[in-house]
């Protein structure tokens, strides 16, 4: 579900003019992201904006839904 919820948010509402290139993939709770491009500066720019979205996603999720993120007792 944490996945999907990402993967919902990540995906642009219009594609990625090139020439960056971007997949999303959900498999269970796994969300796999590849970026690919011809030039590397805009690579490493849209590798760092994926990056801070995904890290706001995290942190909403773990405002909105805390048990998901609850670490495990011992």
């Amino acid at each position: 579900m944490d996945a999907e919820i990402a993967h919902r948010f990540l995906t642009p509402n219009e594609e990625l003019q090139e020439p960056v290139r971007e997949e999303l993939h959900v498999n269970g709770s796994i969300l796999t992201v590849r970026l690919t491009a011809d030039d590397p500066g805009q690579l490493h720019m849209s590798i760092t904006s994926c990056l801070g979205q995904l890290s706001l996603v995290i942190r909403t999720m773990q405002i909105i839904m805390p048990p998901f993120f609850t670490k495990p007792q011992q």
